[in-house]
């Protein structure tokens, strides 16, 4: 209200300026001066009082569903109802990031349409597109507007990560994940087959088949030994603490994406995956991977915020701990470890419990070689540990009870172990390489 006053002041004072001119003055241009806005102030009244009416914007985007990175093919068309022409229409598109405006001259023409691409999307849910649209008069006196919520949503997920490593997932023996993961030897072709979906293990792929029909075939899960595995995803700001106002530190996403490659590489087992956000509870997620069925599957971790949040990860570790089942074997993924979540970790360990940590901070890496005493706290404020001088870690409470410290790094995941499980053995970071 207080922007039409604004307009209509301005437009009154410039009529009664060429007004006077032309009565103090006279002649034929300063008579056309004031005809013409007479005009102006004519053509902004009837625009205000019958503008466009029964404004709707159809926005088609392809795929509506996609992973960061991808692109996005959007088709704007915008309808409505006026009877004298429009001399212009903008429109405004506020997605994530990036904000799109178009401007057409439809005159006569009561709908117009625009085709735009965004490329580099980020990670987000966003269930309907906020849509601003403006006209006005040839002269841009007079201004109207709308905003006009459109139902048709998009949703960028997070790219899993594909790490080599991933699906050595199991506390059991290496017998025990052979036999989860493993085809039958005696399958036949064709039996227990499905197409192929990225993200599938290649050595679960038959080739035979695959070059038969033509395209990828993938084996289905084997019975074997159920792994009921829960995904923690550590969102509070100490699991993060060099993210925090900075752009340059992608510790937060790459933990979000690693979630998402764990969830896709649990879903090898005959076990049931679990979900765990910090800040917004348990997710339920699906135990088997289709086409139809992998979005689904990832976009809670779309909606996750895009900074870390209030609460603490030793409050999410022993929430999710509580809710899940005994023999549920519990995955943190964070960006850092603190003195606070190790310990947390080892009382859960102590009650019979499987624990293993992934980290996406930087690998650690110095030339000063830890005391028994110090190592814990030292790695878990972020100490930097020299591969081939960590056999005193391997002492230390964490390590005894049977939890597992993972790195992730690029799509690689490294493991701190020690050379024959010994205290005294030289101790290294072991990759991953099943």
């Amino acid at each position: 209200m207080n922007s039409r006053r604004l307009e209509w002041g301005r437009a009154l004072c410039i009529w009664l300026a060429s007004w006077g001119l032309y009565v103090w003055l006279g002649g034929q241009s300063l008579q056309f001066l004031w005809w013409l806005c007479s005009a102006i102030l004519l053509n902004g009244a009837l625009l205000q009082g019958f503008g466009p009416s029964n404004i709707a914007v159809q926005r088609d985007i392809s795929p509506t569903c996609l992973y960061a990175g991808e692109e996005a093919e959007i088709t704007v068309t915008i309808q409505f109802k006026s009877w004298m022409p429009l001399p212009w229409i903008m429109l405004t598109d506020r997605i994530g990031e990036f904000t799109v405006r178009k401007l057409w001259f439809p005159g006569f023409r009561r709908s117009v349409s625009y085709s735009y691409s965004l490329r580099n999307l980020k990670r987000g849910n966003w269930p309907s597109i906020d849509s601003s649209i403006e006209w006005g008069d040839l002269f841009g006196w007079f201004r109207s507007g709308r905003t006009v919520v459109n139902p048709a949503g998009l949703i960028v997920l997070p790219r899993p990560l594909s790490m080599r490593g991933m699906l050595n997932l199991s506390h059991g023996s290496d017998e025990e994940v052979d036999s989860v993961h493993r085809p039958s030897q005696f399958a036949l072709p064709g039996h227990g087959l499905r197409d192929y979906i990225p993200g599938d293990s290649l050595n679960r792929i038959h080739w035979k088949n695959s070059a038969r029909l033509g395209k990828l075939q993938t084996f289905l899960p084997q019975p074997g030994r159920n792994i009921d595995r829960c995904i923690i995803l550590i969102t509070s700001q100490d699991g993060y603490p060099n993210s925090v106002g900075s752009k340059l530190d992608t510790s937060f996403e790459d933990a979000i994406a690693a979630s998402a490659g764990l969830l896709y590489s649990s879903a090898v087992t005959l076990g049931t995956p679990s979900l765990w956000i910090g800040g917004m509870g348990r997710s339920s997620v699906r135990p088997e991977r289709t086409r139809g069925e992998d979005y689904d599957m990832l976009i809670p971790l779309a909606s996750v915020p895009s900074q870390p949040g209030n609460g603490t990860a030793v409050d999410i570790l022993e929430r999710a701990a509580a809710d899940e089942d005994h023999t549920t074997e519990l995955h943190v993924v964070t960006g850092t470890i603190n003195p606070a979540l190790m310990k947390s970790a080892i009382q859960i360990l102590s009650s019979g419990r499987k624990v293993s940590i992934y980290c996406t901070s930087p690998i650690p890496v110095t030339s000063i070689k830890p005391t028994p005493e110090l190592a814990l706290d030292q790695y878990a404020h972020g100490g930097m540990l020299q591969p081939g001088h960590m056999g005193e870690v391997s002492e230390d409470p964490y390590f005894r009870a049977g939890g597992r410290l993972l790195y992730i790094s690029g799509e690689k995941l490294y493991e701190i172990t020690t050379s024959g499980g010994g205290g005294d053995g030289d101790g290294k970071y072991q990759q991953l390489t099943r």
